[in-house]
């Protein structure tokens, strides 16, 4: 969790720190198409969550700790 929590803090401090170079007319001026970046970064996100995340609707959390402890013991 805390190696999560380093990576969040690091993306966000560079993209403070980028954002206003994208959106000043004297630098990158990029103004709308900044959009585009953050787009892309959703759509690989929703790939990431739709293609690797398994799917728990109907699951109790007991029954979905069973399932991948069981799996984790198979794969040993």
């Amino acid at each position: 969790m805390s190696l999560a929590m380093g990576i969040c803090w690091a993306l966000t401090a560079l993209v403070t720190y980028l954002l206003p170079f994208f959106l000043n007319p004297l630098d990158l001026n990029w103004s709308g198409k900044v959009g585009y970046v953050f787009g892309g970064g959703c759509f690989l996100t929703a790939l990431y969550q739709y293609f690797w995340l398994p799917e728990t609707f109907g699951f109790t959390l007991e029954s979905y700790l069973t399932l991948k402890l069981h799996a984790n013991e198979q794969s040993r």
